[in-house]
């Protein structure tokens, strides 16, 4: 028996980050169907009896999407499994708000993959699963020494801010984004897959921090809270890409006995 398995996340064209990051385009987990979790009605269009699996991306205290997974979470009586996978915290707290940084409810899943590295949920952590993809199998041409990779949604940004310097926005198709970051030797983002494929890539990565999603790189890297040119210091460099993907591997195991595969 083929089982039916909805993947909710944000199927976003024009973000690579998002597109890229669902675990199904990297793993067999049967008759796949995708919903966007954007959608206010995406709960009730799973069907009983479904697997669902939320992730990857920021969707975790994220503030239109929280909700959603907490309708996910009182359904899950009608799921044959609920799991999260890849994704993580995107919340910017303020004094006063609710305990955003480890919701009770990632312990109502059947199983969690969290991307992000935090004490409570070390034994947890599963990064995005686009780092499965074979590009990052490629070697590339190192042609630039910086270069900047900037959210779309940065309208700042957009008035002239990077004059002079070498940037693309995050809208650009996925192989072109790999290819942009991998022509550099320092990457300066405010896009949080700019800097996890950086990191894949082996680059030195800072980032322009405007959310908790920046918090929780396994392997840290520079912040900064604006664009800077005369901030910018020399960050760490890893070589991730194998126990990432091992990672990866391994939750796979786990959600194949979740979802009785």
């Amino acid at each position: 028996m083929i089982m039916n398995t909805v993947i909710l996340h944000r199927p976003d064209s024009t973000n690579p980050g998002d597109y890229y990051s669902n675990p199904s385009l990297y793993f067999d987990l049967g008759n796949v169907k995708v919903l966007d979790i954007k959608d206010p009605r995406s709960i009730d269009k799973i069907k009983d009896n479904s697997n669902v699996i939320i992730g990857g991306g920021g969707l975790v205290r994220h503030r239109k999407f929280d909700s959603h997974i907490i309708e996910a979470v009182n359904q899950k009586y009608r799921f044959n499994s609920l799991v999260l996978w890849g994704a993580g915290h995107n919340y910017r707290p303020k004094e006063g708000t609710e305990d955003w940084h480890d919701p009770d409810y990632l312990d109502k899943f059947d199983a969690v993959g969290i991307r992000d590295f935090y004490q409570e949920r070390q034994h947890q952590w599963v990064p995005c699963a686009s780092c499965m993809h074979p590009i990052f199998d490629k070697s590339f041409d190192i042609t630039l020494n910086t270069v900047y990779y900037v959210h779309q949604m940065n309208k700042k940004i957009r008035g002239g801010n990077l004059e002079g310097v070498t940037y693309q926005y995050n809208n650009i198709d996925f192989e072109s984004a790999i290819e942009f970051l991998g022509s550099s030797r320092k990457i300066i983002t405010d896009s949080y897959h700019g800097a996890y494929w950086g990191l894949l890539l082996g680059k030195d990565v800072t980032v322009v921090s405007w959310s908790t999603k920046f918090d929780y790189f396994k392997h840290p890297v520079h912040k900064l809270y604006k664009y800077n040119l005369h901030k910018i210091k020399p960050s760490n460099i890893y070589r991730v890409l194998d126990e990432y993907r091992q990672a990866n591997i391994n939750f796979y195991k786990e959600v194949k006995l979740a979802i009785k595969l």
